[in-house]
């Protein structure tokens, strides 16, 4: 498959900062099927029964896909041909870190609903040559797993003691909570919980607030925080880190405050 984009961004890199135009993007699994879904599960039965006990289920490859570069000539007489210095450049900047970086399609919602990101690391590298010059610089990346992400997503709430909100959980990952990040801002002091009601009522607890606070949780990477400098606010919490289950979720606040949660919701990496 081929697709077009005006521009790429991967980690710090821009393709037209660097004068690159995506010519041409494909991936390279089986035309018959763009999904990027290939894996295998492990179970056991009981019987003539065939019930599953384990579903563990492993992915037996990445995706793989790649972007061909051509550079943007920007007068009549300027040459279409990257010279040695300008492939130097492009090879330092996309081949010098070993690591994956953040790619995304910077006009990408001309094609898909959302922003999508994917996390990558280059494979492989090519050279497209016509009479000895190279016309064309072609990266294959590979996809840190089977998993895409959204654009980091915030929904803001002023909520009243006692008040039920509700908070929609759309990842397309249903087997595993969404850990998010959450702020809160009470508007007097005391104690405050969040209870997930469909979460088994899974309750969040922070206790010896005061109203000029605001504390922040990161649940994925179990961190809490407060303005207040001098606080040991892990003597005041629960241990109970904020998660979503799929779908929808309702959450009791037991106190009036400003509630600010951050997200990044997985996708299927389709292509």
């Amino acid at each position: 498959m081929n697709a077009f984009f005006k521009d790429i961004r991967i980690g710090d890199f821009v393709a037209s900062e660097y004068g690159l135009i995506p010519a041409s993007f494909d991936y390279s699994w089986d035309e018959e099927s763009d999904i990027a879904m290939e894996s295998e599960s492990d179970e056991e039965y009981t019987g003539r029964n065939t019930i599953p006990l384990d579903y563990g289920s492993t992915h037996q490859s990445k995706p793989e896909f790649s972007v061909t570069f051509i550079k943007k000539a920007c007068g009549v007489n300027e040459k279409n041909a990257f010279e040695n210095h300008e492939i130097r450049s492009v090879l330092r900047e996309l081949t010098g870190k070993q690591y994956y970086r953040d790619l995304y399609f910077l006009d990408d919602k001309l094609h898909t609903d959302e922003r999508i990101h994917y996390k990558v690391k280059v494979v492989r590298t090519e050279q497209r040559k016509i009479h000895g010059q190279t016309v064309a610089l072609k990266f294959t990346f590979q996809c840190n797993s089977f998993w895409a992400y959204t654009d980091i997503q915030s929904r803001e709430f002023t909520v009243k003691g006692g008040q039920t909100i509700h908070f929609y959980n759309s990842s397309d990952e249903v087997n595993d909570y969404l850990y998010p990040q959450i702020e809160f801002s009470p508007v007097t002091g005391g104690n405050l919980t969040l209870t997930n009601l469909s979460d088994q009522n899974r309750r969040t607890s922070i206790s010896n607030n005061t109203a000029d606070e605001i504390i922040s949780l990161d649940s994925e990477n179990e961190i809490i925080s407060s303005s207040h400098p001098g606080r040991i606010i892990l003597n005041d919490f629960n241990l109970k880190w904020p998660r979503f289950v799929p779908g929808m979720n309702q959450l009791l606040v037991s106190a009036d405050c400003k509630m600010k949660i951050t997200y990044q919701l997985l996708r299927k990496v389709v292509l």
